[in-house]
């Protein structure tokens, strides 16, 4: 099955890429809930990019600030800001994640926000994992892009099914296309990745048991040596025995690490080959022409508009 998502870019041209959906009942079930949404009235997409480069950290930052500042005015909890805005500093990041959560935690519990203040929450969360991913990419052969999209307003969920962790990977690839996270809070391989020791301190790590049409296309390095996996083993190492026992490390199925593949990007003549004719040069790792349509193509994408199923372009 082949499934077309149609991006705008900031000049208002618009770049159809097909994504392949793999034969699988996950990916299936995501399909499904793809169509269910689009024959709701009341739904639209809703695209939260990542695709800008390392050289425009510093800009990111500020955003971030920015945004904490609107959300510190309107909410009656404080946040925290960088203090230094030319340094990283992770437990402000990781206090910002914390915040996010309770947020989340409180809106179940009925607190009604104005629409200001939801926004900015939801926004700050996607400039954290932009911020993030940018800097732990630092200035790699292929920058870490890419997209998250789902419609909205959220309400169609569906369990994630213990059979369905055969398809789970850490092993991302450029092209590949993953169920969202769809969960409040951080997975093991984000806590990893975040070194956030206090959310495992408050028994707060959630892996994925659900799912939405939220889907991951990503469009940064390939992982071809499994570097995120044996980062993930190096990071549990160097935990202290009293923080390595709270890691479900023996329980693979709790673990739950990475995220479920769906699909591929089909690199086709209609669409990259015409960027750039060789199609080998796409299959390869890490080549310089993903770089290059990051940078030059993908970077200045601002939305998604469409999602549709079909086998003609």
């Amino acid at each position: 099955m082949i499934c077309y998502f149609t991006f705008k870019d900031n000049k208002g041209s618009e770049h159809t890429i097909p994504i392949v959906v793999y034969k699988t009942d996950i990916a299936k079930r995501w399909s499904v809930g793809v169509m269910y949404n689009q024959r709701l009235d009341n739904k639209y997409t809703h695209s939260a990019f990542i695709n800008q480069t390392y050289k425009e950290i510093s800009q990111i930052q500020q955003q971030l600030n920015s945004i904490v500042e609107q959300i510190n005015t309107d909410y009656d909890l404080v946040l925290p800001m960088f203090a230094d805005i030319n340094v990283l500093d992770e437990t402000t990041l990781n206090e910002m994640h914390r915040q996010y959560e309770v947020y989340g935690t409180r809106i179940e519990e009925g607190l009604i926000p104005s629409n200001s203040l939801h926004d900015n929450f939801l926004l700050l969360n996607e400039v954290i994992h932009t911020y993030e991913d940018i800097v732990h990419g630092g200035d790699s052969l292929v920058p870490p892009m890419s997209v998250l999209v789902d419609y909205y307003p959220q309400t169609e969920f569906y369990p994630i099914l213990e059979r369905d962790k055969l398809h789970l990977t850490t092993q991302f690839m450029w092209g590949g296309v993953y169920l969202g996270y769809n969960t409040l809070g951080k997975d093991w391989l984000n806590v990893a990745h975040d070194n956030d020791i206090d959310v495992i301190m408050r028994g707060m790590v959630k892996p994925q048991t659900r799912f939405s049409a939220e889907t991951w296309i990503n469009f940064g390095p390939d992982d071809w040596t499994n570097y995120n996996i044996a980062s993930f083993e190096r990071w549990y190492l160097t935990l202290p025995a009293e923080l390595q026992s709270l890691v479900p490390i023996d329980n693979l199925h709790e673990l739950s690490l990475g995220r479920y593949r769906i699909g591929q990007v089909v690199i086709n003549k209609d669409y990259f080959l015409k960027y750039h004719p060789n199609k080998q040069d796409w299959l390869s790792y890490n080549h310089p022409i993903k770089r290059q349509w990051n940078e030059e193509v993908f970077s200045t994408f601002t939305e998604i508009t469409k999602i549709r199923y079909g086998s003609d372009n």
